[in-house]
């Protein structure tokens, strides 16, 4: 929104060391500081196991799976006390490892069972865990007091696991600055999605209650295929500030669409060049693409990318009279765009739309030509989205320079932008503000 001078420089690195690998070893180390404790009494590889099982990337997830583990650590325990004993009973031609194997396999699927059964999901790998290292590590002594230790090395190291998880260093929320993030080569990577890291950290950063949303060119169908992971609260500007979109009610809040008489003149202007034309239409909440006949590559690999999606519907038929249309997209060899470009600058239209043209990445020497509505900018529609979720502020992450203002290169897109956005949005409570 407000020009930017700030940018995120790439330096050859490591991956990156999160706190969840920090934490791991800090959960790991208290683990072998209780068993000191306890005077060495039990087996702290059983603590460290359990304590890293707890580990969770999101905290509401770590605390409601807590209980489901310590129910999985009795169930397992219980039936890794009743294989014991059982095995103990057995006839002495009965007691070697063949039939100790297959009383594991089989009561593992029983266990496993049980937890599904007492809708214990979460605990039902967890309880097959404590089964195994129950049944695996007993050879002899009082099967009650070696099972009972063993759920007790357990639940320690869950009970670390789970204080570890838990533990923040002391942050301030950012909740008076709407953050605003583009999603091509500032979220997603080169390789077109989004990397563990950026979604957890996403995730938490909407968790907190911070006030994040994603600007893009995207259609809605593309736009939630490419997030279809982030837990979005608030509506997104899409198809490069046409509509404003509310993904959980699956409503357009507000469109600045070309409106039915200058969108007739549009397609025919384009038409009658011997260009064909993809005009998206928002009837409700549907997404309609008329379209003529396809001419090139390019048009088709468009189509065929899009005719799958259960959010828009490619109709072959003239534009109807009567309705607007979001944009117009145009995709042919640049030669022929660039000329239809200088063409429209000369239109009777003009000063009531917007013209927008960039090459095509995936197919050298084609282009895109889109036409919009005058009012339809991002920088408008952010404004319509600050005065509806209430705040003054907005900072925005892009890879266009001099309209961000944090200004994203393409080789650095992807984590690093969720690191700069999560230090903005949630800074220690010593740092000093940067905006």
């Amino acid at each position: 929104m407000a020009l930017g001078e700030m940018g995120i420089h790439h330096h050859p690195h490591l991956p990156h060391l999160g706190m969840r690998i920090v934490k791991s070893a800090v959960a790991v180390f208290l683990c072998m500081c209780v068993y000191e404790l306890r005077g060495r009494a039990g087996l702290p590889f059983f603590s460290a196991l359990a304590a890293l099982a707890s580990l969770q990337p999101y905290r509401e997830a770590n605390r409601a799976d807590a209980r489901q583990r310590i129910v999985g650590t009795l169930l397992g325990g219980a039936f890794g006390l009743f294989a014991v004993l059982v095995f103990q009973n057995l006839p002495e031609p009965y007691q070697n490892y063949w039939v100790r194997h297959c009383m594991d396999a089989a009561l593992v699927a029983v266990v496993l069972y049980t937890a599904v059964a007492l809708r214990q999901k979460s605990a039902a790998f967890f309880s097959s865990i404590v089964y195994l290292c129950i049944t695996m590590y007993y050879m002899e002594g009082d099967a009650f007091s070696y099972v009972c230790n063993r759920v007790i090395d357990t639940l320690i190291g869950l009970v670390v696991g789970t204080a570890v998880n838990a533990l923040q260093l002391p942050r301030r929320k950012r909740k008076d600055v709407l953050f605003v993030t583009g999603l091509d080569h500032v979220l997603l990577g080169a390789d077109n999605a989004m990397s563990a890291y950026s979604r957890i950290e996403f995730n938490r950063l909407l968790a907190h209650g911070i006030p994040i949303t994603i600007m893009t060119t995207r259609s809605p169908a593309s736009f939630l295929e490419a997030a279809a992971d982030i837990r979005l609260e608030l509506p997104v500007i899409l198809m490069d500030g046409a509509v404003l979109y509310d993904r959980k009610e699956n409503e357009y809040l507000c469109k600045r669409e070309v409106h039915p008489p200058d969108a007739q003149a549009v397609s025919a202007f384009i038409q009658e060049r011997g260009f064909q034309c993809f005009q998206t239409v928002v009837m409700g909440k549907t997404v309609l693409v008329y379209h003529q006949e396809l001419q090139n590559p390019a048009e088709r690999e468009k189509y065929e990318m899009g005719r799958r999606s259960p959010y828009r519907n490619f109709v072959q038929r003239p534009l109807p009279q009567d309705v607007s249309v979001a944009y117009f997209s145009v995709l042919d060899e640049t030669k022929r765009v660039l000329s239809l470009q200088a063409a429209l600058d000369t239109a009777e239209f003009r000063p009531r739309i917007r013209v927008s043209c960039r090459e095509l990445e995936n197919r050298p020497g084609y282009s895109s030509l889109r036409v919009y509505h005058r009012d339809a900018t991002k920088e408008n529609m952010l404004q319509i989205l600050l005065d509806r979720v209430g705040l003054q502020k907005a900072r925005t992450y892009g890879c266009i320079a001099e309209r961000y203002d944090v200004v994203v290169e393409r080789k650095d897109s992807g984590d690093r932008v969720i690191r700069q956005i999560k230090a903005d949005a949630v800074p220690l409570l010593w740092a000093r503000d940067k905006f």
